[in-house]
């Protein structure tokens, strides 16, 4: 998490992924002012996988461990499960960071009480958790545009932005 030293996480973040490139890297800022600092940066936080804003709300987190767990999983459980995604295109950290966890709360929300429902024992359980939708977070056009391509047919809804990343510029018709 980014505090009063916004170099100090970086710093941090880059020895971490010296060291264990594998695994994802998530940057926390506690405060929206500190955003054009990070933003700056651009290319040079390119080891760190996302940044999240922290709004108040504690559900960010459980987003930000999903975001990379469905992230990872994706290929996966649609491949072998027959899982659905929900592809969320947006470009500011402030509103995905606002976004993502009501979305997950929800899905999560609606998965359990599918699974009181229709579960027999722990193993369905489990099962059922595992196949909710996928929540699938872009940023540009072209990596929208990548993940419909590839998953197609798995596709249950796109949340898109309208104006975001086209073609390396903002584009104000780039949604969908």
């Amino acid at each position: 998490m980014a505090g009063v030293d916004k170099n100090a996480a970086i710093v941090t973040a880059r020895e971490i992924n010296k060291m264990r490139s594998e695994i994802p890297l998530l940057l926390l800022v506690n405060n929206n002012a500190d955003l054009p600092y990070f933003q700056a940066e651009g290319k040079k936080l390119s080891f760190i996988d996302r940044i999240f804003v922290w709004n108040g709300n504690s559900n960010v987190f459980l987003a930000m461990i999903k975001y990379i767990e469905d992230k990872k999983n994706v290929a996966l459980d649609t491949q072998n499960g027959n899982v659905r995604i929900i592809l969320l295109v947006e470009d500011s950290i402030q509103y995905y960071s606002r976004y993502l966890p009501v979305l997950y709360t929800t899905v999560m929300t609606q998965t359990q009480a599918l699974v009181k429902e229709d579960a027999v024992d722990e193993l369905h359980k489990i099962l059922r958790m595992r196949a909710r939708p996928k929540v699938l977070l872009v940023s540009t056009y072209e990596e929208a545009v990548h993940i419909i391509s590839a998953y197609k047919k798995y596709i249950l809804c796109i949340i898109s932005d309208v104006k975001f990343e086209k073609n390396g510029v903002d584009d104000d018709d780039a949604g969908v």
